[in-house]
């Protein structure tokens, strides 16, 4: 017969690793804000909106903190290309917002607007490459 633990054994478990779980996180993500995991909650912890709104403030905080990041490499690939018309590459657009969709749906996020968030991200990376590629 399986042993039955309290909620308060479970909600210590919980709590203990939780921390393991941010500490980890921590070593494989050195450029967040240390503040911003350790006050992390999910959407269910959340008892009040002043605790939604700052929990979607930290999720901000760190997409752009990655689409910075993404952005370093958009001003890379044009030092690759040779002309504006280079700028675009249509199988590469189709297979990034495929990716995109595909993964949207596997978490839950509607994939209609991660397409329509990507397919304006990409499009921003294009005329700054084109932009780019003309100075040349």
């Amino acid at each position: 017969m399986p042993h039955k633990f309290s909620r308060e054994f479970h909600e210590l478990c919980y709590h203990i690793m939780r921390v393991f779980f941010l500490r980890a996180l921590q070593e494989y993500l050195p450029t967040r804000n240390e503040t911003d995991l350790t006050l992390m909650k999910t959407a269910a912890d959340c008892q009040t909106m002043t605790e939604v709104r700052t929990e979607i403030d930290r999720v901000d905080r760190a997409l752009i903190d990655l689409l910075a990041e993404r952005w370093t490499y958009v001003d890379k690939a044009w030092v690759f290309k040779r002309s504006p018309e280079e700028a675009s590459v249509p199988w590469r657009n189709k297979d990034v917002i495929d990716k995109v969709k595909t993964r949207a749906e596997q978490t839950g996020m509607p994939p209609e607007m991660a397409e329509a968030l990507w397919r304006l991200i990409i499009g921003w990376g294009i005329q700054y490459e084109e932009e780019r590629l003309r100075e040349e």
